[in-house]
């Protein structure tokens, strides 16, 4: 028996796929938590002191706009180094 999907599902299908696979060969499942990624905090202020101007920039041009746009949301702005660990978050 083949199954049919409206137009809006297989749209939707589509816009999964993508993330889905990208998680995937991120080495992701349903069944597994993603390993831990932690940092001691002389590590993290390695990083953090690595990364100072990125910080400031965001800081000063990134996060006022983010503040006027989102504030009426839960939303948080969330800055990471290009390993994936989180430098800062507001």
């Amino acid at each position: 028996m083949t199954l049919k999907l409206g137009a809006q599902q297989e749209n939707m299908q589509d816009w999964l796929a993508d993330p889905w696979l990208r998680s995937q060969g991120a080495g992701l499942t349903e069944a597994c938590l993603p390993e831990e990624m932690r940092l001691d905090r002389g590590a993290l202020e390695q990083r953090n002191f690595h990364h100072k101007q990125l910080i400031e920039l965001v800081e000063n041009h990134a996060l006022p706009l983010f503040s006027q746009l989102m504030s009426h949301t839960s939303s948080r702005l969330i800055l990471s180094d290009c390993e994936g660990y989180v430098l800062c978050h507001w």
